[in-house]
């Protein structure tokens, strides 16, 4: 099954994805992008375009300006009835006034609700907001799926790889697992289990 975020999810913030081609040089902390190539997507493919949107890595691209920044959010709700504020990220411009989340996968429309789908033999899908968040409060009304093997996440992911985590695995309807990170790297000592709570796929949970 998938997870859903309804009508008054609110604004994750997230960098936006980008689509990549194997044939791009690849890039990391120890190789940086080529000029011609300049931006360093989040898969760690170097590039121009929609490289240099949102999810682009400064510390890995040719230079720290590569990337194209973000607007900064201001304090919205974005109700997610409909899929008509969200736009594939392979036709993402970076014009942030026209879409409020980038997608790759498949959203769909139903009852109101946004469902992120994952149809077989795929990864799901993932929306990541087109602005980004500098501090504050961000809540979503969602649920989760149920089967065995899928994960429903919700992350905020800064272009360097900080992140603050909240994951819920399909068989485990009762528990959220959280953590953070420092620019990719993972250390455990900061996850936490949220235990007791009622069903996350039948229920909806802030």
């Amino acid at each position: 099954m998938v997870p859903s975020i309804p009508a008054l999810a609110a604004l994750t913030c997230l960098g936006a994805s980008v689509v990549v081609a194997q044939t791009h040089p690849t890039c990391s902390l120890t190789q940086k992008c080529p000029e011609e190539a300049p931006c360093c997507s989040q898969y760690g493919q170097c590039g121009t375009g929609a490289y240099c949107l949102g999810g682009c890595d400064p510390r890995m691209s040719f230079s720290l300006d590569a990337c194209v920044p973000a607007p900064v959010c201001q304090d919205r709700t974005m109700p997610m009835t409909d899929t008509s504020r969200i736009v594939d990220v392979s036709k993402y411009l970076g014009d942030s006034s026209k879409a409020d989340w980038v997608a790759q996968g498949i959203p769909l429309a139903y009852n109101d609700n946004v469902i992120l789908t994952m149809p077989p033999n795929s990864v799901g899908t993932v929306l990541a907001s087109t602005v980004y968040m500098w501090y504050g409060n961000v809540k979503a009304r969602m649920k989760t799926s149920k089967d065995a093997g899928v994960v429903t996440a919700f992350i905020l992911l800064s272009d360097v790889k900080d992140e603050i985590d909240y994951e819920w695995v399909g068989t485990e309807l009762d528990i959220a697992q959280t953590n953070f990170y420092f620019q990719g790297i993972p250390n455990y000592m900061h996850a936490g289990n949220i235990t007791k709570l009622s069903n996350t796929n039948a229920e909806w949970h802030d």
